[in-house]
């Protein structure tokens, strides 16, 4: 399987988890390489955690393969060090359903390998704040307020005179 044929599950989200995923791997590639001294013609079974568990069986990885594995290891540090990530602030802590169909959505229209930061900022209160390297999507109820906070005072403003009209 060649390095760009890999897909990331949709559990992987940050680059802690790559990090982790590399971490284990490595972890795995020397306990195969120990065991195969051992008992060369042993295949060993492997207990990874869940997420290495969906990124072996998504792509139909044999981890016993030694280059396999190695190049499963290279292509989780090269998108470590250069997939495109996106910081997403919520109001109130984003539960797991959220962030996996945002990330989805992401990987379907932005980048296959695109990672996510979630992050959490009660003061937005409803909506999000989408940041990029370059750039930031301010969707939160209280920049709608602040960007038509003139719109509003003049429609209050409006409505009370009509009221008082309707009253006379």
């Amino acid at each position: 399987m060649s390095d760009d044929k890999y897909i990331l599950p949709l559990s992987v989200t940050q680059k802690i988890d790559i990090s982790r995923l590399i971490r284990e791997l490595n972890l795995v590639d020397d306990h195969l390489k120990q065991s195969s001294i051992l008992k060369p013609d042993q295949k060993v079974q492997l207990k990874a955690s869940t997420k290495l568990t969906e990124l072996i069986n998504l792509n139909h990885i044999n981890y016993n393969d030694q280059e396999v594995r190695t190049s499963l290891i290279n292509w989780l540090e090269k998108l470590k060090a250069s997939a495109p990530v996106i910081n997403i602030s919520f109001g109130v802590e984003a539960d797991e359903e959220v962030v996996s169909k945002i990330t989805q959505w992401f990987r379907r229209e932005i980048s296959p390998n695109c990672l996510l930061v979630v992050g959490l900022i009660p003061s937005i209160g409803v909506g999000c704040v989408v940041r990029t390297n370059n750039k930031v999507f301010d969707m939160s109820l209280k920049n709608r307020l602040k960007t038509t906070h003139n719109l509003l005072i003049s429609r209050i403003k409006q409505s009370k005179v009509q009221g008082n009209q309707v009253q006379a």
